[in-house]
């Protein structure tokens, strides 16, 4: 592998990681190399063991998009385990009428 198809594979983990948070239910990590770290490492997995489809710049395009998708699936699971969503739901209280600071004197 030379350097410019190491750089062509972090700049697409990059996208189809944003690509695919995106379609996510969540939010994009706020660490912006989150977002390539795993699909960087399943595209790099997948092109060792699994390489099909077309070649472009030494990728092969078929198993960098399904292995990006993987990649970015595993790393949503592992961070919604990790940091569940939890909302919480304001209580709003209203005053009763004892609870009423009482009218000034003379008004």
């Amino acid at each position: 592998m030379d350097i410019g198809s190491l750089l062509l594979m972090v700049g697409i983990a990059y996208a189809f990681g944003v690509f695919w948070y995106s379609l996510l239910p969540g939010s994009i990590p706020d660490h912006v190399w989150r977002v390539a770290a795993f699909p960087f490492f399943a595209i790099f997995l997948a092109e060792t063991f699994l390489a099909y489809g077309p070649m472009f710049g030494g990728l092969h395009a078929v198993t960098v998009i399904g292995a990006s998708l993987v990649g970015t699936l595993v790393d949503w699971a592992i961070r919604e385990a990790r940091h569940p969503r939890v909302t919480h739901e304001t209580e709003v209280t209203y005053p009763t009428s004892s609870q009423r600071p009482a009218a000034p004197m003379g008004a």
